[in-house]
């Protein structure tokens, strides 16, 4: 949290120096959706990162729980199948027996999955990026997105307007750090 982020600096600052090491993240300007994007462009890193609570001690994905389908739902957006299935060897939209895990995950009304996921509109802004990405036709949607309602054009464009700017002001980012991460965001 950034609360605790302060308290690292304020600690290395009376303890340690106030000119030594500067502790802040990166990532706390950006959403998940948008790390995603940023992460869809260094391809030489999906075989080696994990990020499935339940198979972290095998350092696998066990492809069966709520953040295995969050982030199979993130990078999808962004990745075509070839490179999905460097990092999944499934596809997870259409395991079936994920339909309650994925309604939490986008759907309102049903409570969202324990587990540390992102929202839900960023989950329903990349499930429209991949049925417009891979499944145009509509014809061949795996099973989680059969009956899936696409947004029109508009809701969409106005989602995607929302999570792409995005950028949350309680950080410790610096200016140049800033449009670092700005450039990465726009390929």
């Amino acid at each position: 949290s950034f609360e605790f982020e302060q308290d690292v600096r304020n600690y290395i600052n009376k303890y340690i120096s106030n000119n030594g090491p500067i502790y802040l993240s990166l990532l706390r300007p950006l959403n998940e959706w948008q790390i995603a994007k940023i992460f869809a462009n260094y391809p030489k890193y999906f075989e080696n990162f994990k990020s499935c609570n339940v198979g972290s001690k095998q350092d696998i994905w066990c492809e069966n729980c709520a953040k295995c389908l969050y982030v199979y739902i993130l990078l999808a957006a962004f990745l075509d199948k070839e490179n999905l299935n460097k990092i999944f060897k499934t596809d997870m939209l259409d395991n079936i027996s994920l339909k309650e895990i994925f309604d939490g995950l986008v759907y309102e009304n049903i409570n969202k999955p324990f587990e540390c996921v992102g929202t839900k509109d960023e989950v329903n802004l990349c499930l429209n990026m991949i049925i417009r990405r891979h499944y145009e036709d509509n014809k061949t949607l795996p099973a989680l997105l059969k009956g899936y309602k696409l947004l029109n054009d508009d809701a969409y464009n106005i989602l995607l307007d929302k999570i792409s700017n995005s950028w949350n002001k309680e950080n410790n980012v610096i200016y140049e750090q800033e449009e670092l991460i700005r450039r990465c965001l726009e390929r």
